[in-house]
């Protein structure tokens, strides 16, 4: 009796995956096994890299059976977790497993270091997918230096004092990403012009990592302006949005609002994950005017944070 031709590509394909199973093992070598604790541990699975990245749950059986074609009828009931990126972006795939109640129960601050010891503390783009009351799928995107082969990736707690405590690190390959633009920084201050408003970037710090008695503390970038309105010096107008990129091609965008000093600058602090090391950073900003908010002004800056090691206080 002669078999229908699709139960024939359908042995014929399996048949090709299993040799390549032998040959290739479906585990990926280069995972990393961390134990936190007797009820939770993380694994590093993957890093990918581009602008569309998936990482697929499942047995090695599952993941053979999603490769047939959806008009084969051979389903997998494996998952398939998607993550997009705005630019060529690197993304850690962690799994997180243990005891009910136990995994991902507090969550953690997510850390790169550079060779060079410099953090950077993520807050962008990031996917939580709970496969079951033991299996947690979690994708964070990665800030990559341009210098360097390697970075460290680590994940922060809380202990019982409420102190910031590396509960796990990954040493990570460099992954290559395409070449992007070069930067080359202007000097403070900087002046740009939008019509009858120049906006002058006057400082621009980032903290080095610094330390406290309880709770996380979270290096911050400082941004001060001075604004003139039809040459007058003006608090009007406020920073709206910020979309910074950097000399390796990392990008971290944010709604933002800045306020007026008592020195009449503009000024603005917050997280943005980013290298201060790296040779330059571009600086989008749209200003906003604060009676007004329909009416905008932009400005670009390629500038280079200059880095403190103390916290930044303006004068109120």
């Amino acid at each position: 009796m002669r078999l229908p031709t699709k139960i024939i590509y359908s042995i014929l394909f399996l048949l090709a995956l299993g040799v390549f199973m032998y040959w290739s093992p479906l585990r990926d070598s280069s995972e990393q096994f961390v134990r936190i604790s007797s009820g939770e541990a993380v694994i590093l699975k993957k890093v990918t890299t581009g602008t569309k990245h998936k990482f697929f749950y499942g047995t090695a059986w599952q993941r053979l059976l999603s490769h047939l074609p959806a008009q084969w009828g051979i389903g997998s009931k494996g998952r398939m977790i998607a993550l997009d990126t705005t630019n060529q972006g690197s993304v850690a795939w962690l799994m997180w497993t243990g005891l009910p109640g136990q995994i991902y129960a507090y969550t953690p601050e997510y850390v790169v270091t550079d060779d060079r010891g410099q953090k950077v503390f993520l807050g962008g783009t990031g996917t939580l997918t709970r496969i079951n009351n033991e299996t947690l799928i979690d994708g964070r995107q990665l800030t990559i230096p341009s210098h360097g082969k390697t970075v460290r990736f680590g994940l922060y707690r809380l202990n019982t004092n409420g102190q910031s405590v590396c509960i796990a690190e990954f040493k990570i390959p460099k992954p290559r990403r395409a070449a992007t633009e070069r930067l080359s920084p202007g000097l403070l201050p900087q002046r740009r012009t939008d019509r009858n408003i120049e906006i002058v970037l006057t400082e621009f710090l980032v903290e080095k990592e610094t330390r406290t008695n309880r709770g996380f503390s979270v290096p911050l970038a400082h941004l001060f302006f001075q604004i003139a309105e039809n040459g007058s010096s003006t608090t009007n107008w406020r920073l709206a949005k910020i979309h910074a990129t950097d000399q390796a091609g990392n990008q971290s965008s944010h709604e933002v609002l800045s306020q007026p000093t008592a020195r009449r600058e503009e000024y603005w602090s917050g997280l943005l994950p980013l290298f201060p090391d790296e040779p330059a950073w571009k600086l989008n900003l749209e200003f906003k005017r604060r009676t007004d908010s329909g009416e905008t002004r932009t400005v670009e800056m390629v500038v280079k944070p200059r880095i403190t090691s103390n916290r930044v206080a303006p004068q109120w």
